[in-house]
């Protein structure tokens, strides 16, 4: 059977095109059983659309070309598409096929007891999840299968009963949206499938969760389920990694979560990467610099897509650690080229840079698992140490604020007393100068010279005009009575 493969290697414009074969070597019966149960698990055309993806190589992402992008990313990925990544792909599939099958076909519950359970954690380790299986294990593993019967119609209803509305972050989504993944063809642009069904997710979510609402990154992760799952699955998955994985404050406006674990994982460095922590610590590289990014993307849109994917396999079948573990061994794997690097900007564009190779990450998740024998317990630990340590900055944060806007509204008061003190000499001095071009006859208009002006008038010449009037007013009279308007009598 031939292989579906990325349409961006035809000539035809992407936008145009579908799912594009060509004759492959690929273990036809392997890969056959893939689409099988795809097909056997997909209940709609909207599954259809997404799931399409998972069979295209680099998942529908445009390969690298070496007049566009950097020489060493295009190095990276022909080196791994020629030799290593068609080989992983078939032993993975093998492997779950094999698994599948002795425990019931697709049917099967693949946590059914602690056996089953182990034997899943290990694979996904060893094997990660070929993407034609990601959704069926996926939603699964994570109970999303068991979120979707109980909550039966709650993603269609909460779309529904706010239609029309606006929530909170609608100009942020949309803004995201059109930076979401720009050269995929499913995203590419503001009538595609993709970033419509993007937006319904993250705006569904931010209706759910108002605590979270929506934070830049989570538009990179919707993004990646989309390519795997329908709608309502990943709403569902992305609930699971927001509210029952990771930290319940990891996007809130604080960014509270996320902040703590950059303090843990600076920590962990300390404690199995001493020389590495010196050296970052000596240019001033503080970890929440590259961790930030890592973290809130899960480390999508960090790594190329397969990797990445990689990742999300792991985090889903073990949880946050898994952001540690990956997180150290890349350092570990990378520590001697960061070391030769003596600024900070040079580091931070290497952290930054280097991670686009990343196609074959065979050393990076043996190194996983054998580097550091990371425990859940001590991450806790960390993260309730630190957690206080963040609340009392985000304590001192606000009371800075406080005082910036005390001081502000302060000076605003000042201002608009100056302002309106300036205008009142403006309007004073306007008053004078028509007073000095036309002065006053009479005693009979109802103004009164105010008490400064009459002293002047006191020791200002008398004109010939007021000597012909015989007019010789003291001081004391200007200032006790009324004088007529700048009026011909």
């Amino acid at each position: 059977m031939p292989r579906l493969t990325n349409p961006f290697k035809s000539k035809a414009p992407a936008q145009n095109q579908h799912l594009v074969v060509e004759d492959d070597h690929m273990d036809e019966a392997i890969h056959e059983n893939g689409l099988k149960l795809l097909n056997e698990s997909l209940g709609d055309d909207e599954l259809q659309i997404n799931y399409q993806w998972c069979s295209i190589v680099n998942y529908g992402f445009p390969e690298p070309q070496q007049q566009d992008d950097d020489i060493e990313v295009y190095q990276a990925y022909h080196q791994w598409e020629k030799t290593k990544r068609e080989k992983l792909l078939d032993e993975s599939t093998r492997v779950w096929k094999s698994l599948i099958d002795e425990n019931g076909g697709t049917t099967c519950k693949l946590l059914k007891n602690d056996s089953m359970k182990k034997t899943i954690k290990n694979t996904i380790r060893k094997y990660s999840i070929p993407p034609w299986y990601r959704r069926y294990v996926w939603t699964q593993i994570t109970g999303v299968d068991k979120k979707i019967k109980e909550n039966r119609g709650y993603y269609k209803k909460i779309l529904e009963v706010h239609r029309g509305q606006s929530c909170p972050n609608e100009a942020q989504i949309d803004l995201d949206l059109c930076r979401t993944f720009p050269s995929h063809p499913f995203f590419s642009n503001s009538h595609s499938v993709g970033r419509m069904q993007m937006k319904n997710v993250l705006t569904a979510f931010s209706w759910r969760n108002p605590y979270v609402s929506y934070c830049q990154s989570l538009n990179y992760l919707v993004g990646a389920l989309l390519l795997h799952c329908g709608e309502e699955e990943s709403f569902w998955l992305l609930v699971t990694i927001l509210e029952d994985i990771l930290p319940a404050n990891y996007y809130n406006p604080e960014l509270t979560g996320m902040r703590v674990d950059s303090y843990v994982l600076d920590e962990l460095i300390k404690d199995r990467l001493p020389k590495l922590h010196a050296h970052l610590h000596k240019l001033g590289v503080e970890t929440t610099a590259f961790a930030s990014g890592w973290f809130m993307r899960v480390f999508i849109e960090v790594f190329p897509i397969e990797t990445s994917m990689r990742v999300l396999d792991l985090v889903f079948s073990e949880g946050t650690k898994i952001l540690f573990r990956v997180a150290l061994s890349y350092l570990k794997l990378h520590d001697s080229h960061i070391e030769q690097r003596y600024h900070m900007g040079e580091v931070l564009h290497y952290l930054n840079h280097s991670t686009r190779r990343l196609y074959d990450s065979t050393q990076l998740f043996k190194q996983c698992f054998t580097f550091y024998n990371l425990k859940i317990k001590q991450i806790s630990e960390y993260r309730e140490k630190y957690t206080e340590i963040v609340d009392e900055e985000s304590r001192e944060l606000e009371q800075r604020r406080r005082e910036v806007r005390k001081r502000e509204e302060a000076k605003r008061k000042q201002i608009e007393a100056q302002c309106l003190e300036e205008r009142s000499h403006s309007l004073q001095h306007d008053e004078d100068e028509q007073d000095s071009i036309h002065p006053s006859h009479g005693t009979n208009s109802t103004s009164v010279l105010p008490h400064d002006t009459a002293t002047t008038a006191t020791t200002t010449t008398p004109s010939h005009h007021e000597e012909d009037h015989d007019l010789s007013l003291n001081a004391s009279s200007l200032t006790s009575a009324p004088v007529h308007n700048n009026e011909e009598q």
